[in-house]
């Protein structure tokens, strides 16, 4: 983060003093990371917010955890566990085998939460011998392609060209869209 952030202090911050001694107070954003000690991450976000930290960010690891974290103060709460398990399910679901095949579109607000994706799948079966036109993909399925591969990537697929077996789309839309159409 050198370059990018004013200052990054890594310490134990279970401790009231230590907070106040790093000068937490005068932080614009206080992240708290802890997983494993609940106690001390639900302390450490409340004497941020005590210690008037402007935002503050705490992972949480279960549902009542975050609701104890909102209600205490974190201005954002995040499951990372969550958000990595639901983007290697969308993964897993569409067949694929290579991680740079996928990407999650994550929003700053919803940190691993998105509801987006850009996957690339195997063209399925009913696809093969049909064109984007005939297919209506956006109409019927919610989702777009952005580009087939077959050897070599075409990103701006022609609406009447016939999907061949073997190929390999690179779509974009919901999630619960894309399970659909990948299953």
């Amino acid at each position: 983060m050198k370059g990018e952030i004013t200052q990054v202090i890594k310490a134990d911050v279970s401790d009231n003093h230590v907070l106040k001694s790093i000068g937490v107070s005068n932080f614009d954003i206080g992240i708290v990371t802890m997983r494993d000690e609940v106690l001390a991450n639900i302390l450490c976000t409340s004497q941020m917010k005590t210690l008037g930290v402007n935002e503050v960010i705490s992972r949480a690891s279960s549902d009542i955890h975050g609701k104890i974290l909102e209600e205490i103060g974190a201005d954002k709460v995040i499951f990372p566990e969550r958000g990595i398990g639901q983007r290697l399910s969308q993964f897993f679901t569409a067949g694929n085998t290579d991680l740079l095949d996928y990407v999650n579109f994550t929003s700053y607000e919803s940190l691993m939460t998105s509801k987006h994706s850009l996957i690339e799948i195997k063209v399925p079966e009913f696809m093969v011998g049909k064109s984007l036109k005939e297919l209506q993909l956006r109409t019927k399925y919610g989702v777009t392609v952005i580009a087939i591969r077959n050897g070599e990537v075409n990103y701006e697929p022609d609406a009447h060209r016939k999907f061949k077996e073997g190929e390999k789309i690179l779509l974009f839309g919901k999630n619960d869209k894309l399970n659909k159409l990948s299953n």
